[in-house]
């Protein structure tokens, strides 16, 4: 992963100077730091800002432009109950709700796999790629209007699923 993100720093860089010169009377500020196999690199002026970061043992990099995130790389996580957990970024990604009644959000490049081992929990995906819901628990909704095929999987029973989107969705069990 730091040679991806070796890959990717030095033409966002190259970039960045070359904005920054054609528009800003000084300079831009430019800083780097590193720890272990991770880092980041940030770069600012009076036009905007660039930084990126991460990259340690496999973990996504962050771009960031001006208050503007985008990951990049696979993610993974836990979610609390009653707060948006989201799959945004660029890669794979699978979040798992700690609890019953998790709101979920798919709305990034890559496939998204979300967990509900306890389940009324909600789903939104908007993704481009493949998105499952599993819901052991029962009781789960989910609403597909991404590009990829929807998934409901392991429901016990109560839950449904909606499509909107251009890709196909399947519930496997329970709805």
């Amino acid at each position: 992963m730091m040679r991806n993100l070796r890959k990717l720093v030095g033409p966002l860089l190259l970039l960045t100077f070359a904005l920054f010169a054609c528009k800003k009377k000084s300079g831009p500020t430019v800083e780097v730091n590193a720890s272990g196999d991770s880092g980041s690199v940030s770069v600012s002026g009076d036009k905007g800002s660039v930084q990126v970061s991460g990259g340690a043992d496999g973990g996504t990099v962050t771009v960031e432009v001006d208050g503007g995130k985008l990951e990049l790389g696979n993610s993974k996580g836990d979610c609390k109950a009653g707060e948006k957990c989201r799959c945004a970024g660029m890669g794979n990604c699978t979040k798992t709700c700690a609890g019953p009644g998790c709101e979920f959000v798919a709305e990034g490049m890559g496939n998204a796999t979300f967990k509900c081992p306890d389940g009324k929990c909600t789903l939104k995906g908007t993704a481009i790629g493949n998105t499952t819901l599993e819901c052991k628990g029962g009781g789960c909704t989910f609403e597909c209007a991404g590009t990829g095929n929807c998934v409901l999987s392991e429901c016990s029973s109560g839950c449904s699923i909606k499509c909107k989107g251009v890709g196909t969705c399947s519930c496997k069990t329970g709805c």
